[in-house]
């Protein structure tokens, strides 16, 4: 699984410089990210304290990885303490983003074939998705969206595999 990574830059004038306006990934159980800081304290001031805050969870490293179980935007927000006592806070908001995969769903009618009717029916019950790929387990390849019928050219053990993709490229 993927490990997606936050760096926080900021530099004590208050300037602070994400390092992408934003992470997404699409939604696996549990969706994981990697948040690391490389803020750039005063010289002769180091950083002491990290406080990370990402939906309701806490993390005091400079770097963590973060678990997120549900799909959703999440806000982060880091604050770091220099030796010297001076904070500075970093709050970017939805800079997370899970999205949810596709749902598929399909059956056949019948669910067997035999020498007399090798021709099934395809009812395709998904969500949650912009394009399909179907394999009929035969060497046919199909991205027709409807439901439809299929024969087969000889009697056999066949297994359908669906593959969907969502506007996001969730698959």
């Amino acid at each position: 699984m993927p490990v997606h990574s936050l760096i926080a830059r900021v530099q004590f004038d208050l300037q602070w410089f994400a390092g992408q306006d934003c992470l997404a990934v699409c939604y696996k159980h549990p969706a994981k990210f990697s948040l690391i800081d490389e803020s750039i304290p005063q010289e002769g001031d180091p950083i002491v304290a990290w406080n990370w805050q990402i939906d309701n969870q806490n993390f005091n490293t400079s770097s963590t990885n973060v678990d997120l179980a549900n799909s959703g935007s999440y806000g982060v927000s880091l604050e770091v303490t220099t030796e010297l006592g001076c904070i500075a806070t970093l709050s970017l908001n939805d800079y997370l983003t899970v999205y949810d995969l596709p749902s598929p769903n399909f059956i056949t009618e019948p669910e067997e074939i035999n020498n007399c009717d090798k021709t099934i029916k395809i009812i395709n019950f998904s969500t949650g998705y912009d394009s399909l790929s179907w394999n009929f387990g035969d060497g046919v390849v199909s991205s027709e969206d409807t439901s439809d019928y299929y024969t087969y050219s000889e009697v056999g053990n066949y297994i359908i595999k669906l593959n969907l993709v969502n506007e996001f490229g969730c698959e």
